[in-house]
């Protein structure tokens, strides 16, 4: 059966509020500029299939975009056809009155629903697009939206997708009391970053970056926000870095590709190929784990002649300039995982490479130099390096250079999460014992820590508004 969906952003334009938006599904097309065919990317998909009809009679059900969970089952579409689609077929002879009742009717049954949430969340998404478009049927809207709240999953895209919808059209009519409008709008605003976030996680970046755009529908709600005004600024910084960052992995994939077809790089001073090896590398370890990706940078294509060495191409790792740099780097960054005093040569390592000009500016390079400051802490932090003073004294001046570099770890978005009890208040200094102290004959506790319980510097902040991504 096709699917009534609602169409996005212009060619795929947000849902229109009153509207029942019907466009036949199509496979994503490859749009100008888009990231669809990048090889380090999946398939990106068309964002129409995420949003709920907002008719007053909808004939079809929403279909997810290929690859996603659904808002709801074929089953609960049938369930729901069932029982209220003689009704719901005739809605557009009734006066708003009843129209309102037969809303009230579905939240009834929703409430009622012992078992099935996708039927749940269908039901009460009825609700709000019947109710919403009514002068008297703000209650009876937020109540939909409120219990879809309850039963939808903050970490299906779908779900999400299909509250911004609802809070958005709520926004957009004149029926809305302002001071709803404002509230709705602020609800549609965290859905979006929450929407936002979940496709780049899932790799739909020409998604993230529509729907990222879309923020600025709810600028004033944001405005008036202080938790979510940084938020929503760092959402859209890291999805224009993102998208830089993955325009050029995919050139550079691309031109690996392209030497391996031609014949292979077996080391050397390849330039161009080598850069490019690295990159992709350190994309695969430290950005989007993909353990496959970066072994196929290490071992096929040529690029790498083998970890251990005499693999592939027969070249050993460590030779070939740098290509034989990503090998030693691997080497390196695989004993940090058993040898605590090889994380300060994996994180000099990684600092080196940051700070060498071989990497663009943007989110790459924050994120190697965070990995970087996370090794020289674990050498800092560890027992089995407490006797090594002149490196860990270099390790912490280490630390805090990245920091002022701009090491920026993943950032947490998350909108919908509340904000945090404040802490309570700690001493400025440690408290000492009543009349005893560390020699045992009253003298006053030293307050200077020592060597090993020396704080290490500050970790990179991560999605806060003193230290935005990026």
């Amino acid at each position: 059966m096709a699917a009534l969906l609602i169409p996005a952003f212009s060619a795929q334009a947000a849902p229109k509020a009153g509207g029942a938006g019907k466009v036949e599904a199509k496979p994503a097309a490859t749009l100008p500029g888009s990231l669809n065919g990048n090889p380090l990317l999946p398939g990106q998909v068309d964002l129409a299939g995420f949003w709920v009809d907002l008719g007053a009679v909808q004939k079809a059900p929403t279909v997810a975009p290929a690859g996603f969970v659904a808002l709801y089952s074929p089953a609960d579409w049938a369930v729901y056809n069932e029982k209220f689609g003689t009704e719901a077929a005739a809605l557009g002879k009734l006066r708003s009155s009843g129209q309102l009742e037969f809303a009230r009717k579905l939240i009834a049954a929703a409430k009622a629903e012992p078992r099935r949430d996708g039927l749940k969340r269908l039901l009460l998404a009825r609700a709000a697009a019947i109710a919403y478009r009514h002068r008297e049927g703000t209650p009876v809207a937020a109540e939909a939206i409120g219990e879809y709240q309850k039963v939808m999953d903050l970490t299906v895209p779908a779900d999400v997708a299909g509250l911004w919808t609802l809070a958005d059209a709520m926004t957009r009519y004149a029926t809305t009391p302002k001071v709803d409008r404002l509230k709705f709008s602020n609800l549609a605003a965290k859905a979006n970053v929450q929407l936002t976030m979940l496709l780049l996680e899932a790799g739909q970046i020409d998604g993230a970056l529509k729907v990222s755009k879309m923020i600025n529908r709810h600028e004033v709600a944001v405005r008036h926000d202080d938790r979510l005004r940084p938020l929503a600024g760092q959402t859209k910084a890291l999805v224009s870095q993102t998208v830089e960052m993955m325009q050029d992995l995919g050139e550079k994939w691309n031109l690996l590709a392209k030497v391996g077809t031609d014949g292979g790089v077996t080391g050397g001073d390849t330039g161009k190929e080598n850069a490019a090896a690295l990159s992709i590398y350190l994309y695969a370890r430290f950005v989007k784990p993909q353990p496959e990706l970066m072994n196929e940078v290490l071992m096929s294509r040529g690029v790498m002649g083998g970890v251990a060495g005499g693999a592939g191409t027969g070249k050993a790792a460590g030779q070939g300039g740098a290509v034989g740099a990503v090998g030693q780097l691997h080497k390196i960054l695989e004993l940090a995982k058993t040898d605590p005093v090889a994380n300060y040569a994996a994180g000099e390592a990684l600092k080196q490479i940051a700070e060498g000009g071989g990497l663009a500016e943007g989110l790459l390079k924050h994120r190697v130099m965070a990995a970087a400051w996370q090794y020289y802490r674990a050498f800092y932090e560890s027992p089995a390096n407490e006797t090594l003073r002149v490196k860990r004294t270099l390790a912490g001046i280490a630390m805090q250079a990245l920091l002022v570099d701009g090491a920026r770890g993943t950032p947490v978005i998350r909108p919908f999460e509340e904000p945090p009890a404040p802490a309570a208040t700690v001493p400025a200094t440690r408290p000492v014992a009543p009349g005893r102290g560390h020699g045992g004959h009253g003298a006053a506790a030293s307050t200077r820590p020592t060597p090993v319980s020396r704080p290490a510097p500050r970790a990179p902040v991560e999605g806060t508004a003193e230290h935005p991504v990026g």
